[in-house]
């Protein structure tokens, strides 16, 4: 036994091995094993189940990365909440009263509260983006980093235009664009 380790020894020297990479060798070559021996006689029963586990961890992914870029859109929406609230309240007020001599005032001031809630929105989003930015290690941009980024980024913008498609209902159905 003691000479069959001193040959696994010598050879691993002259193979320039180094320790800490027989456990990765060994994980690998135990795993290819597995799935050799599955295709030859388990009928590829351990693949499936690989797949199966694979998507589902891709799910896990993709859904923790949309939480948080929705998390971030509804931080930054919450921010404005009273001055969107506050902007439909005037223009509704103003609509049942049912006067026609302010409408050219109040589509001035709903474009300037839209442009100004719209402004901030996007200055608190980009904040809110670079903070949780921040959380990912400045290390150099990786194809990881860069996918989750853009995943973030892309549900990001799904849940804005998910809330731009809720008010804006309520915005065109004012008495002054009808």
């Amino acid at each position: 036994m003691q000479k069959i380790k001193e040959f696994i020894h010598q050879t691993a020297d002259k193979l320039g091995v180094k320790r800490e990479k027989i456990i990765p060798f060994v994980l690998a070559v135990g795993l290819t094993l597995t799935f050799f021996l599955d295709s030859q006689f388990l009928d590829n029963r351990m693949l499936l189940v690989m797949w199966i586990v694979l998507g589902i961890l891709i799910v896990f992914i993709l859904t923790a990365i949309m939480i948080a870029a929705g998390f971030t859109v509804l931080k930054s929406l919450f921010l404005l909440s009273a001055e969107i609230s506050l902007l439909i309240f005037l223009a509704q007020a103003y609509c049942d009263v049912g006067t026609t001599t302010g409408h050219d005032a109040l589509r001035s001031l709903i474009f300037i509260g839209l442009a100004y809630i719209g402004y901030e929105f996007f200055k608190s989003l980009q904040k809110a983006l670079k903070e949780r930015l921040e959380s990912i290690p400045e290390k150099r941009w990786s194809w990881e980093k860069f996918l989750t980024v853009v995943l973030f980024l892309f549900f990001a913008g799904t849940f804005v235009w998910a809330i731009y498609q809720v008010s804006s209902p309520v915005i065109l159905d004012l008495c002054i664009y009808k």
